[in-house]
């Protein structure tokens, strides 16, 4: 009985030091045009949504869960209101940006002339700190560069500065750029 307890152990030892990971952690982790190739263009799902945060490369992105899936960026879009909103979220550094704006048009808005929400939660602040706040001494601006109706798409560019109330924190998001589907 010992001797089949041993090979059996020798065996599982042998198969888990023979297995090894290929490229843990993939070299670009951000998701890039989605493979639309046969797919009605309404159909297709754009989540492209990048930027710096205090110079640091971010991007919205998620692993795919098999029982739900997995959506890094939910965008709403009002055509009768130009209401827009975004959440772009990221597991790893665990993390979210979130802002919207009304009205939105084709082309650049200093965002600080119109309603904006806006929010960057675990940027790097550490846990003490409070609540973020725009930075009302810098421009804060949103380029929307395309707005598709037919197949509910929005590209723009976007960069501003908060800061957090407790430790007075500057979170500077520049070099923002997205392309994602919206709903409803």
């Amino acid at each position: 009985m010992k001797n089949i307890f041993f090979l059996f152990m020798v065996a599982i030892l042998t198969v888990a030091a023979s297995c090894n990971k290929e490229n843990p952690e993939p070299e670009n982790q951000c998701p890039q045009a989605p493979d639309c190739e046969g797919i009605e263009p309404k159909q297709c799902k754009w989540e492209i949504f990048t930027c710096k945060i205090n110079g640091e490369d971010w991007c919205a992105n998620c692993e795919d869960e098999p029982l739900f899936g997995c959506s890094p960026v939910d965008c709403q879009f009002y055509p009768d209101t130009k209401f827009f909103s975004i959440v772009a979220s990221n597991e790893n550094p665990k993390s979210a940006i979130n802002f919207s704006s009304k009205p939105i048009q084709l082309g650049d808005r200093n965002l600080l002339k119109y309603r904006m929400v806006y929010g960057c939660s675990g940027c790097n602040l550490g846990d003490s700190c409070g609540e973020i706040k725009l930075d009302t001494t810098q421009l804060h601006r949103l380029n929307i560069i395309q707005i598709d109706t037919i197949n509910k798409l929005i590209e723009a560019e976007f960069n501003f500065s908060a800061y957090d109330s407790i430790c007075n924190n500057l979170i500077s998001i520049t070099d923002g750029y997205l392309k994602v589907s919206y709903r409803p």
